[in-house]
């Protein structure tokens, strides 16, 4: 079944759907911050999921994609060779004194409002397949989410 997602470009719609458990982060919640969203998505939705980030992956290491800068989400990087290189930089700069200015982001939320035409734009201007970018475009549409609270669904989609 996943390899013919993968060769047709087909994504079954039973497996873009998704139940979000909501966990109390503190004993006596009365914020929605104050709980923590636990997504439970088909099992069949997740590998499918990891086989495509893990053959994107592949690609935009192999083609050089990413800049040398980008920490996040790459194997052999993460905030820790951030903060050293950063480090780096600061105590290099003091050497030889020149004054040095951090600007800090806070990117938190960042990946909830990615625009998802935009990103497939982007991902066409890279050379993906036709194929690769239509099931990308599939997996991201007309997903739909229930809120299970106090066993009550409340059902979303997006």
């Amino acid at each position: 079944m996943l390899n013919f997602s993968l060769f047709h470009s087909t994504f079954l719609s039973s497996c873009k759907h998704s139940i979000i458990l909501p966990i109390p982060k503190t004993n006596n919640p009365s914020f929605l911050s104050s709980f923590h969203p636990i997504l439970l998505s088909p099992f069949l939705s997740k590998l499918l999921e990891y086989i495509c980030f893990s053959q994107l992956n592949a690609f935009v290491s192999n083609f050089n994609i990413l800049p040398s800068c980008q920490y996040g989400f790459r194997r052999f990087y993460s905030t820790m060779t951030e903060l050293l290189h950063i480090s780096d930089v600061v105590l290099h700069n003091f050497d030889n004194c020149r004054l040095t200015s951090i600007v800090a982001l806070d990117f938190t939320k960042a990946f909830d409002t990615i625009n998802h035409d935009l990103l497939l734009v982007k991902l066409k201007l890279y050379d993906l397949s036709h194929l690769a970018l239509s099931l990308i475009c599939l997996f991201l549409t007309n997903r739909t989410q229930q809120v299970l609270v106090y066993n009550s669904f409340l059902l979303f989609s997006s």
